[in-house]
């Protein structure tokens, strides 16, 4: 389990759900690597930092939360940048935003729309 130990992961979606509940557990598990938990609707605060650290106990030590729309290239470059400054690689990314919207067929423009974004999340990005 060594192995881990320095290593640097980036979640996606993970304000809450899947993503959180992976982050928690990387964060358990492997308390020397950095975990960086992104969020696309969640501010970022100092606050929400410590909530998440309190959360997770001793073991948050280098966990960060990181704005991220994956559907935003330029923001996708500012994270990888900021990773590159930080440390020398990314070693693991667990894609895990998504989206669900409830089908709104009034019409095939709504639809097509919402099926767009459905797929740039949970597809592309």
């Amino acid at each position: 389990m060594a192995l881990l130990f320095d290593k640097v992961a980036l979640i996606t979606g993970a304000s809450r759900g899947v993503g959180y509940a992976a982050a928690k557990k990387l964060c358990e598990k492997f308390p020397g690597a950095t975990i960086y938990l992104t969020t696309k609707n969640m501010e970022i605060t100092p606050a929400i930092n410590q909530n998440m650290r309190d959360d997770f106990a001793g073991s948050a030590e280098h966990c960060e939360y990181l704005h991220l729309d994956v559907t935003n290239t330029d923001n996708i470059a500012e994270i990888q940048e900021l990773i590159k400054t930080r440390h020398e690689t990314l070693d693991i990314l667990i894609n895990n935003a998504g989206t669900f919207l409830k089908p709104d067929t009034s019409s095939p423009e709504i639809y097509g729309q919402q099926a767009t974004a459905i797929i740039g999340t949970n597809y592309w990005g």
